[in-house]
């Protein structure tokens, strides 16, 4: 026979149930794990379900392999660019790419070292550095379409990257003057 008495108590960040029975007396059990998985697995169910329901956006289809190794940076490399590439870099790429580029972080184990082009696995030509960042690369790297302010943004970014390269390899410095669209 059970006495029925039951009660939640929601004291301090725990849940606890209380409960009474006539032949183990009072047991109070912490229920704030079993409601916190279910809060998050609720939210993260809800939240697939929202982007699901979301149309695509508009104006960006993932490039193609040959798509992008045909783009051509319209954005010219100079010193003022790789300046502001270099203040998204900071602000999107270090987390897992450090700030020297070099991918010495504890992060992500298979980060790109952006110092390395021989490393890198999506390609090396300005369209395949400008489709692995806007569109995503490998498992471990997110697309930045939403997070960089428009293309002419990441453009900078992908002139930034160059400038980590030995310098036998980065494109030839422009003066900055030379093209005042890239402004």
């Amino acid at each position: 026979m059970t006495a029925g008495l039951r009660a939640l108590d929601l004291t301090g960040r725990s849940v606890y149930i209380c409960s009474a029975d006539v032949f183990t007396g009072l047991r109070i059990r912490d229920a704030g794990v079993n409601l916190r998985i279910f809060c998050i697995a609720s939210t993260l169910g809800f939240g697939s379900f929202f982007l699901l329901a979301l149309p695509p956006q508009e104006g960006h289809q993932r490039l193609s392999a040959a798509e992008a190794k045909k783009l051509k940076n319209p954005v010219s490399y100079t010193r003022k660019s790789i300046a502001q590439g270099r203040i998204s870099f900071a602000r999107f790429c270090t987390p897992c790419h450090g700030p020297d580029g070099k991918a010495q972080m504890d992060v992500v184990a298979d980060a790109t070292d952006l110092t390395s082009p021989n490393a890198f696995k999506s390609g090396v030509s300005d369209g395949e550095i400008f489709r692995s960042i806007r569109d995503g690369a490998g498992e471990t790297m997110p697309p930045f379409k939403t997070q960089i302010d428009g293309d002419t943004d990441l453009w900078h970014l992908v002139n930034y990257i160059h400038s980590l390269w030995p310098e036998s390899m980065r494109p030839p410095l422009e003066d900055d003057k030379s093209k005042e669209k890239d402004r």
